[in-house]
């Protein structure tokens, strides 16, 4: 699978998508009912039992390449013809069988060919191993390959029918897992593999194990419970893969042929990682809240109801049916790659929710406001933060006011909707307990449920942030108009005692403004062209960086004089310092996908211009943040 050519085809619609996900869909996307009554039906495969048969060290599994009827939202609702992969004498999975078996292990597979196209076969040898390496299956035909497992590590299979660099729709679905374990230790963790039926000209369906959301498996672990993870991208886009209320530990990352596991020293901490197209990734996390919680892409695009088969417009076809689920949750958008999380108590332990914020919270009100248009700005919303009495004189800005909170302080933040519509406010990368995490309909435990905020409603969210770091405040209304029109800020925690200096902490926020007639302009601090930032020759800055796009997941910054790449230090990521191992000058260019947050360090040592440069690759669009070094 030559996923690179791929990964740009779908890029280059998501240029569409950001116009149409801001309007109404004006007709149906044409999504089918199969009209083949003798195809099988997809069974989606929740990638717990290893296919084939291991005896004597010896792994035998017998696949099928087919057609198949494929039900990704509710079973026997709207439906695709795709090709799949099967078990010798079993119905179609979607993804294919896993092959999980411990390093050393011999493989004997088999796979017919029972398309009406000749396939290209990718994955079945041994790891590490090089794309290049292909079976080539005609129709009808089978091909037997027998291959040593390799190294140890998290990779997949893959098939493809055509030589063209765009796979077709129905092609997308030929993928699945292929782990190698420690030989003697058994399997402790998940595998899960995200999928990406497409149609042109901008239709992304996003699955989880074969399944979207709604659809997709609820995850239920204990609290304390150290949970373990693998995730295999084997769609063709990158995500931003966002854990609500915890911090997960990325132990390795790799693609189909190689795997790194990381030493103690190189793993990271995070809440938001960039999965790339045809990556792979392994996690530990242990859940300390209890609640309902979610992990999902933060693109708007891939996380949205438009990101299901079942969606009501894209269901107006002949042959199909649209029920809304009974699920509350999908009142504030929810939809495609979203899996839901419910952490149970420890034996013992009722679940309960905060009466009241500890002894003396500091108290603030966050209002939601409409934002008028002027002469430079379209109309949107803004925030705005208003402490104690007197009501805020400052003007509607976007982004929203920088809100600092001091580590190990309690605060209670009254939301004040003062919109026309409901809204929900979600505290990325806060550590707290689930009610005020912002997740309307869902967070809370028990029939503690968090409600969204309704139109002159108000909410009050409680926390008390357990580390100091660079974080967001933003709607999770998944509404791409709320996003672009303004609701989104910087939220700093700083350590007791300390203050945030405005001399030399520097807060840079990449987004996206309001749908024009040419796109959605990418913003650096709310503006197309920031006004140029003086900065001191000698002086040492904390550069801290977020990107609240919708959809760019692939944003890269970077640091230059003229056309010289110059050097930082990383010091934290989503608001965690980083090991000192990896807290190294490197050169100053980083990809930053949505939701993530990095603090550099960074000290001018000439005077003179320099500029922090934030491109969105897919969409060809960058902001350019002047910066003017002058002597002390």
């Amino acid at each position: 699978m030559n996923i690179s050519c791929v990964h740009s085809f779908l890029l280059r619609q998501k240029q569409v998508s950001l116009f149409l996900l801001a309007l109404p869909l004006a007709a149906a996307i044409p999504v089918f009912a199969a009209t083949e009554t003798n195809l099988p039906v997809v069974s989606p495969n929740d990638n717990r039992a290893s296919g084939g048969v291991l005896k004597n060290g010896v792994l035998t599994i017998k696949l099928e390449l087919r057609e198949a009827r494929w039900y990704p939202d509710k079973d026997g609702g709207p439906s695709v013809t795709v090709m799949t992969f099967a078990e010798e004498g079993h119905a179609p999975q979607i993804p294919g069988p896993m092959i999980r078996v411990p390093e050393g292990t011999e493989i004997h597979a088999s796979v017919r060919n029972l398309l009406s196209a000749p396939a290209t076969l990718n994955g079945l040898h041994a790891r590490p191993g090089e794309a290049s390496d292909t079976i080539e299956i005609a129709p009808g035909q089978a091909r037997e390959v027998n291959f040593k497992t390799g190294t140890t590590g998290t990779y997949f299979y893959s098939a493809r029918t055509t030589k063209e660099a765009d796979p077709t729709p129905a092609e997308t679905p030929l993928s699945g897992a292929f782990i190698v374990d420690p030989a003697g230790q058994a399997p402790n963790d998940r595998v899960f593999v995200i999928g990406l039926w497409y149609e042109l000209p901008d239709k992304e369906v996003l699955t989880v194990n074969g399944k979207s959301y709604p659809y997709t498996e609820r995850l239920t672990y204990t609290q304390g419970e150290e949970t373990h993870w693998r995730w295999i991208n084997a769609s063709v886009s990158e995500h931003a893969m966002h854990l609500h209320g915890f911090y997960y530990t990325v132990n390795s990352s790799g693609s189909a042929e190689r795997d790194t596991i990381y030493s103690p020293e190189q793993r990271r901490k995070v809440v938001t990682e960039h999965l790339d197209s045809g990556g792979t990734m392994s996690a530990t996390w242990v859940p300390e809240q209890i609640g309902n919680w979610v992990f999902h892409c933060h693109m708007v695009a891939h996380m949205g109801t438009e990101a299901r088969l079942g969606h009501a417009e894209h269901a107006k076809h002949e042959g199909a049916t649209y029920e809304d689920p009974a699920d509350p949750a999908d009142a504030a958008g929810f939809g495609g790659l979203v899996v839901k999380i419910t952490i149970l108590p420890k034996a013992g332990k009722e679940p309960t929710v905060t009466a009241a914020a500890a002894p003396t919270p500091r108290k603030l009100r966050l209002l939601v406001k409409e934002r008028p248009a002027t002469e430079q700005s379209l109309s949107g919303f803004a925030f705005q933060i208003q402490e104690g009495e007197a009501e805020p004189t400052d003007k509607l800005s976007v982004p929203g006011p920088l809100l600092v909170l001091t580590r190990g302080q309690p605060v209670e933040i009254t939301v004040v909707n003062q919109l026309h519509k409901p809204t929900s406010i979600h505290w990325h990368g806060i550590e707290l307990e689930s009610y005020y995490d912002g997740l309307a309909g869902f967070g809370g435990s028990g029939t503690q449920i968090s409600p969204p905020v309704p139109p002159g409603g108000t909410f009050i969210a409680r926390m008390t942030p357990p580390r100091a770091g660079t974080f967001i405040y933003h709607t999770h209304w998944h509404d791409f108009d709320q996003l672009t029109g303004g609701l989104y800020g910087p939220l700093i925690v700083v350590e007791p005692g300390g203050k945030l200096d405005p001399e030399t902490d520097k807060v840079f926020i990449l987004s996206r403004g309001k749908l024009t007639d040419t796109g959605t302009p990418l913003l650096m601090n709310g503006k197309e062209q920031p006004r140029p930032l003086k900065l001191l020759k000698g002086r040492k800055y904390r550069f801290r960086l977020i990107n609240i796009t919708p959809n760019d997941a692939d944003a890269v910054f970077t640091l230059k004089s003229g056309e010289t790449v110059l050097q930082w230090r990383l010091v934290a990521k989503d608001g965690q310092g980083v090991p000192a191992a990896q807290a190294i000058l490197k050169t100053a260019t980083q990809i930053i996908t949505v939701g993530e947050t990095y603090d550099f360090e960074f000290q001018p040592d000439t005077p003179g211009e320099l500029h922090l440069e934030a491109a969105g690759p897919f969409s060809h669009r960058w902001v350019i943040f002047p910066l003017v070094v002058t002597g002390k």
